[in-house]
């Protein structure tokens, strides 16, 4: 008699404990406003290059996440599961975070921009190249192939002095789309260094 009691007691609903995770890549075919959970690498500290905003990346490629939710105390190289909204905001596919959770460590590599492509943007990526023009808070590099803006943000505190037309520089940083012009935005002064 017990065990039929038993059998008849309702049971809490099972949730799922995990939602299945997408790879990075696959992202940029599904439609906007996919809930979505992922796994990447955080690439550039949380409000840097711009208000609550970093970037992640796994082995398939690298997007942006945007959110107030998202905690500054997150360090580059975290490994982290990402749950939110995929949104395109000024032509850049971004997940609007709902939950983020550092789960470890991870390798952040920078992978070498071959070909001035869409298709790169928000990866953390280097060229090589001569040293064309300066600005004020920028400069172009000719690689050879192409030619890509380098745009400080005066929050990384990093300096040109040193970088004159005519030098050999290699930069790392993320590449971004601002008014449909790819740009590389370093995060460190060691991202730039003059050969």
């Amino acid at each position: 008699m017990q065990s039929l009691v038993a059998s008849l007691t309702p049971r809490p609903a099972v949730q799922e404990s995990k939602q299945t995770t997408i790879k990075i890549a696959d992202l940029y075919s599904m439609p906007e406003g996919s809930k979505v959970t992922v796994t990447g690498t955080v690439l550039a500290p949380v409000g840097l290059l711009s208000n609550s905003v970093t970037y992640i990346q796994d082995e398939t490629g690298a997007i942006m996440l945007y959110g107030k939710s998202i905690p500054t105390s997150l360090n580059v190289g975290d490994t982290v599961i990402v749950s939110g909204s995929t949104k395109v905001y000024n032509n850049v596919l971004e997940i609007v975070v709902d939950n983020i959770t550092v789960v470890g460590k991870g390798t952040v590599k920078p992978v070498e921009l071959k070909l001035l492509d869409k298709s790169y943007v928000s990866n953390l990526v280097y060229v090589t190249g001569t040293v064309e023009s300066i600005g004020k808070d920028n400069f172009i590099v000719n690689t050879g192939a192409f030619k890509v803006k380098v745009y400080i943000k005066s929050a990384t505190g990093i300096s040109l002095v040193g970088i004159s037309e005519g030098k050999t520089v290699k930069v790392t940083g993320i590449l971004t789309l601002f008014k449909d012009e790819l740009e590389i935005q370093p995060l460190k002064q060691a991202d730039i260094v003059v050969k």
